[in-house]
């Protein structure tokens, strides 16, 4: 059984790590789950994303939102960070899909900001954390890093919770088969693999060269988040040797730095190397032998 093997990297990576990790997985195939510092508490930065799509796409499948309605950038949505919206003119209006696209794929917190405006607010987006049964899982605040809204972080969850989001998304639970299907397309294109994937072999998450409709034979459709002191990551992985989804929270890291090197993107991912020899290697694979879900 592979949960030894994932249990003995977090260890190591434990030992080797400034801060706390708490790592929960699951083979979607067996059942079989690891649960390390699941049920504690964690910051969750902009992982808690995910939640404010699904937020959304609720709206849409009870008809009161729709995908291709346009939304305005407006000056309340402005907020440093990552993305690219607040580097463009005020006043554009984009589709709430796309919205919801550069929120996850670029992690975009003026796109963030328009999101939780469009899903109801705050509350509302808590709300839809307490029907799906996230009981520790919260949206602290609209982002707003210059007022001391953000003071406190921007979401707290613990990664059992994220776990069973995500594993929801996977079956078709969380908000609805087409809403859900939809929000893994959304996942699998995030472009922030510093945790996941930055350990596993380019060949299996990356296309071969000059492929042209080609998808690697490994997929990740993930959220990660980063906060100082904190580097989260959590998603499904669909393969060819059956699908898992893997959270890994971190706190309290003493290396403050925003770069590649960061002790937390260094140390984090051989976590995620140990579940995929657990859970998700095959060996001999042939390029292009794995079918495109």
């Amino acid at each position: 059984m592979g949960a030894p093997r994932v249990e003995e990297a977090v260890a190591a990576a434990q030992a080797r790590f400034s801060g706390v990790i708490g790592v929960w997985g699951r083979d979607l195939r067996s059942g079989e789950t690891v649960a390390v510092r699941a049920d504690e508490t964690f910051e969750t930065a902009s992982a808690i994303k995910t939640l404010i799509m699904a937020t959304v796409f609720d709206l849409v499948r009870r008809g009161e939102a729709d995908l291709a309605e346009p939304l305005h950038i407006e000056e309340r949505h402005q907020v440093r960070g990552s993305g690219v919206l607040r580097e463009l003119s005020l006043g554009i209006a984009l589709p709430l899909r796309d919205v919801l696209s550069l929120m996850i794929v670029l992690s975009d917190n003026v796109a963030t900001n328009v999101a939780i405006d469009r899903a109801g607010g705050v509350a509302a987006v808590n709300a839809m954390a307490a029907r799906l049964g996230l009981e520790r899982t919260r949206l602290l605040a609209r982002l707003d890093f210059e007022s001391g809204a953000n003071d406190e972080g921007v979401g707290r969850s613990v990664p059992s919770e994220l776990g069973w989001l995500y594993e929801r998304i996977h079956g078709g639970d969380c908000v609805g088969p087409d809403e859900d299907a939809a929000m893994r397309d959304i996942l699998l294109r995030q472009q922030y693999n510093t945790v996941l994937t930055r350990e596993l072999p380019y060949e299996l998450v990356s296309p071969p060269p000059h492929a042209r409709g080609e998808e690697p034979p490994l997929r990740v459709a993930s959220k990660s988040g980063s906060w100082e002191g904190v580097r989260n990551d959590a998603g499904i992985f669909y393969g060819p040797a059956g699908d898992y989804v893997l959270v890994v929270m971190s706190a309290g890291c003493k290396d403050l730095r925003f770069h590649v090197d960061n002790e937390a993107m260094v140390v984090l991912p051989a976590i995620s190397r140990a579940a995929w020899e657990a859970w998700g290697e095959t060996a001999g694979l042939a390029p292009g032998a794995v079918p495109v879900r």
